[in-house]
């Protein structure tokens, strides 16, 4: 009977011993499409800000966030090199059809949930008369 106790508690171990090397490099691969949309519309040109490892709105300033992207004519961004985890967005630009500012921000998580074949996609909208 020890024995086949000692067996058992030595494959235990064994299995939950496999776990990644401390020396392995992980690359970040997950890529994040932001679409930034005002009321029904695509926003083009706008500048979105990203910031990693948050999920509270940094703020305005530019220099809080860590990478920045310019929205397509269709309104779409993207940020890749991403790991699973806490992202905030800001975008602030011009809605051209209402002749306006506009600005929003979203706290992005990303995880096994949402990214599906190493990409999230998400909506951030905005308003020429948000709170930010």
């Amino acid at each position: 009977m020890k024995q086949g106790f000692a067996w058992a508690l030595a494959l235990l171990t064994a299995m939950t011993a496999c776990e990644t090397p401390s020396n392995q490099v992980v690359v970040p691969n997950f890529k994040l499409q932001v679409h930034v949309v005002h009321h029904t519309w695509p926003v083009g040109g706008c500048k979105v800000y990203l910031k990693r490892n948050a999920t509270q709105w940094p703020g305005r300033n530019p220099v809080a966030y860590d990478d920045s992207a310019l929205t397509n004519a269709a309104g779409f961004c993207l940020f890749d090199s991403l790991f699973y985890g806490d992202y905030y967005l800001y975008a602030i630009g011009w809605d051209k059809l209402v002749q306006d500012s506009v600005t929003g921000n979203s706290w992005v998580p990303l995880t096994p949930h949402n990214v599906r074949d190493g990409r999230c996609d998400t909506v951030l909208w905005v308003s020429e008369q948000a709170p930010h």
